[in-house]
């Protein structure tokens, strides 16, 4: 009977810290979405309701929201993924260079991630597909929203997939057709 007195006070006490949890992540989402969202003040003015001077270039209209701050995580989780099994195929491929027969049966390939195995997927393939997921309105801002480092992961990314389409390009015999024009 008293066990079953304690479960029952603590219960109540479970669902209010859960709704607390809840509100607290409403309130960071909401708050970095203001944040992203802030209007740029003029150097130096340190007052935020001075006037903003007028500017001779024009920007893209954006609005941070939390469907854009996702996309760019889906996107930065997939740059992860990927990252990690092509590092993993390269150092295997590495290791290979160099060895006997003998050695080289020895070694076994690496572990394939277990999402790209059910996907049956490349890594690169597999971050094309996620940034092909995302909506066309949110891909800016989730783009924006990328850390350098994985930024620069992306770019290596289009460089493989230019690479492929030139290639796909110059063997199917078009560029012999664009040339003749």
């Amino acid at each position: 009977m008293l066990q079953t007195s304690t479960y029952l006070t603590c219960l109540p006490q479970l669902f209010l810290e859960e709704e607390r949890e809840r509100d607290l992540e409403q309130l960071y989402e909401s708050g970095l979405a203001d944040t992203l969202n802030q209007e740029d003040l003029p150097i130096g003015s340190g007052n935020p309701s001075a006037e903003v001077p007028a500017q001779t270039e024009t920007t893209n209209v954006s609005k941070q929201t939390t469907e854009t701050l996702m996309a760019g995580e889906r996107i930065s989780e997939a740059l992860e993924l990927a990252d990690g099994d092509m590092e993993a195929q390269q150092a295997y491929q590495r290791a290979k260079e160099g060895l006997s027969e003998e050695q080289l049966a020895a070694i076994q390939p690496p572990p394939r991630n277990p999402l790209l195995v059910m996907q049956n997927l490349e890594p690169e393939a597999w971050v094309l597909k996620t940034i092909e997921g995302v909506q066309s309105t949110a891909l800016h801002d989730a783009l924006l929203v990328l850390p350098f480092g994985k930024v620069m992961s992306l770019m290596a990314y289009l460089n493989l997939w230019a690479q492929r389409v030139s290639t796909s390009f110059t063997t199917s015999g078009m560029s012999g057709k664009l040339n003749a024009s």
